[in-house]
């Protein structure tokens, strides 16, 4: 099964959407690139029932106007979205008192790039961005109107949020910098409001106004992060993980995902228990990803690991970690150990879910036993028979 090639619209560059992990892994864009190289299907696109490819479709309705293929709710989000968008621009232009107009407005999602010394360095992707400028600060002369002095330029940069998870204020969002710095940049603005809108789960945003010198120091500090990327080799894991291309392949997230540190699973603290519940999200992606990555081999290779590709639109009822230990064990971690750390992992994050949530005396042991079942259950391993073979 070969995949079908995918492109890059990014052109194999960082782009203001990875800033945070970057921000705390500035090697992770060159591990993604060796990791795409590897396993082309990384870059594909999401399936049409995922929440990402739902907000992309959002984002489109929400540019073009018009909701009517969206989900109910989703559409509900998008029109509040729009009031809001209206709200945010009339306080924006009220900040910056007399004499400012709009004269640029694009509501469709576009790539800006980000130079240094004429080369491309990194994108940022804008849902809508707002351009005005002083009708009265101008100073002109003559007939022809010569301008004496340069044209002064705000922007508005709104960026859609259609997620589920909370959004970083503006101030401390660094995807939003980057994408100050790249409108600043490319439409020669001198300041630029950032505002992310939050539109699911109620409507909410946050502002950050950057003067020219503060985007002057954050792209400064972002071609900083990128330089590092390219001069260092030592990556650092954290949830940030999540939606890095290369956590399949990645050693480093790998192993703090599966506690991998803990040689001896009698040494599982409740610390490290705990540790694991925080993790789950990123563990849950990583598992994913290592089976995705696991899908593009050929039947062949499969066979040799003991997996199979999974009949088309069948739903396998094999749990996740056989599959990732296998995965885990192909590349050379020790299978024995990660397995037994992890059980070890699970059954003390068992007693630290029941002690933490049910530990008042209320006498609710089978709500509790029921309760902490059901958080580890993402880590129970299902060992499958013997005779049989393993489906992804």
């Amino acid at each position: 099964m070969t995949p079908e090639p995918v492109t890059d619209p990014r052109e194999g560059l960082p782009s203001a959407s990875g800033a945070y992990r970057l921000l705390n892994c500035p090697v992770s864009h060159r591990r993604e690139q060796e990791a795409v190289a590897a396993f082309p299907h990384l870059l594909k696109e999401p399936d049409a029932d995922t929440v990402t490819a739902q907000g992309t479709a959002g984002h489109l309705a929400f540019a073009e106007g018009d909701t009517s293929a969206l989900t109910p709710a989703l559409a509900q989000s998008v029109d509040d979205a729009w009031k809001t968008e209206e709200e945010i621009l009339a306080d924006w232009l009220a900040s910056l008192g007399r004499g400012w107009e709009v004269f640029y407005t694009n509501r469709d999602t576009q790539r800006l790039w980000i130079r240094s010394r004429g080369e491309k360095t990194s994108s940022a992707l804008c849902d809508v961005v707002y351009l005005a400028r002083n009708t009265e600060r101008g100073v002109f002369q003559g007939e022809a109107g010569t301008l004496l002095a340069p044209e002064e330029i705000a922007a508005l940069v709104i960026d859609l949020k259609l997620g589920f998870k909370a959004v970083p204020e503006a101030h401390v969002n660094p995807q939003l910098a980057v994408q100050g710095v790249a409108v600043a940049e490319n439409h020669h603005a001198q300041n630029v409001r950032v505002a992310p809108l939050q539109a699911r789960l109620g409507i909410s945003y946050s502002i950050c106004d950057y003067n020219a010198e503060d985007l002057a120091n954050r792209r400064k500090e972002w071609l900083h992060v990128l330089w590092k990327g390219k001069n260092s080799s030592t990556a650092y894991a954290g949830d940030w993980c999540a939606y890095c291309k290369a956590k399949s392949v990645c050693m480093t997230a790998i192993g703090y995902t599966m506690v991998a540190a803990v040689a001896d699973p009698a040494k599982v603290t409740n610390e490290v228990a705990v540790e694991v519940f925080r993790r789950r999200g990123t563990i849950e992606k990583v598992i994913d990803a290592i089976k995705d990555r696991l899908k593009a081999l050929p039947d062949e290779t499969l066979n040799s690991l003991g997996l199979r590709h999974a009949p088309t639109g069948s739903t396998s009822e094999v749990d996740d970690i056989p599959g990732l230990l296998a995965a885990l064990d192909a590349i050379g971690i020790p299978k024995a150990q990660v397995d037994s750390v992890l059980q070890a992992s699970v059954t003390k994050a068992k007693a630290v879910a029941f002690d933490h949530y049910f530990g008042d005396g209320s006498g609710k042991k089978k709500n509790a036993a029921e309760k902490a079942e059901k958080l580890v259950e993402p880590f129970l391993r299902k060992t499958p028979k013997a005779e049989t073979v393993r489906e992804l």
